[in-house]
């Protein structure tokens, strides 16, 4: 929930599609649109969890994101963004209490791998205490925040050598924080949107186990402290089958994968 989604192909006129679906229908305040196309305000992700289910035909979300939040700072400060994920973990809570979800999260696109003065930066500590306090009001005896989505490839490795997250010794880089933040971890682009399939550095190519380089892309991946699973999108059945095969090799253990950044 976060991107105004179309109904199959996108629109001639996808503003005015916006419009007369969404905000004319009330599913959402145009105030509450950055870049006139996403929204986390709490009503539009209740509406969107709606959609979900019955696009799904599940009666049960096991885990639902709120995506790209960072896209709100464009409109409006840090501090109001926050507000707003506060007020929608609210109605998340509440929708596990009714069963329709199990748990939520927050996928990522910059907020987590970038330097604390970029302009895209989330605080995920405040974003878990948001959390905590939302799942107090609702009457939930533990928030269900439990997972965050970011980026990670061979290509794309800031969520691992960027320290931007403060713990409670200093900056971490954000896998390490939500690792010992309690989260799972999920990487989205395992393979670079396909830029990994084209080639792996060899100097990291010969340390990772796959019989092809998406197998090999993905186990490096998977290989990041505190991942859970690495993602990779696909339209061909045969490259689900190759990426699921990933998961027959090992990964690289810590103090390999360690010394690729060395």
């Amino acid at each position: 929930g976060g991107f105004v989604p179309f109904d199959g192909a996108q629109p001639d006129a996808p503003g005015e599609y916006v419009r007369r679906e969404f905000v004319d229908r009330g599913v959402v305040d145009g105030d509450d649109l950055a870049a006139g196309s996403h929204s986390i305000a709490p009503g539009y992700i209740d509406a969107m969890v709606d959609r979900s289910l019955s696009n799904l035909g599940v009666d049960t979300i096991d885990l639902y994101y709120v995506h790209n939040p960072e896209t709100q700072l464009d409109e409006r400060p840090a501090s109001a963004v926050y507000d707003h994920l506060e007020a929608t973990f609210e109605r998340l809570e509440q929708r596990v209490a009714a069963g329709d979800i199990t748990h939520y999260g927050v996928a990522t696109w910059e907020a987590f791998r970038v330097p604390a003065d970029h302009d895209h930066y989330l605080d995920l500590g405040e974003i878990i205490s948001r959390a905590r306090a939302a799942a107090k009001t609702v009457g939930n005896t533990a928030t269900h925040l439990r997972a965050i989505q970011v980026p990670f490839n061979v290509y794309m490795a800031d969520a691992f050598t960027v320290a931007a997250q403060e713990g409670p010794d200093g900056p971490q880089s954000v896998l390490w924080y939500a690792h010992e933040a309690g989260l799972n971890v999920f990487t989205s682009a395992s393979l670079g949107q396909g830029e990994v399939v084209s080639g792996i550095p060899s100097a990291v190519d010969t340390q990772l186990a796959g019989e092809t380089p998406a197998q090999r892309g993905v186990n490096f991946a998977r290989s990041a402290p505190g991942v859970t699973s690495a993602l990779a999108g696909t339209t061909d059945a045969d490259h689900i089958t190759e990426n699921a095969d990933a998961g027959t090799f090992e990964p690289l253990g810590a103090n390999a994968f360690d010394a690729i950044f060395e």
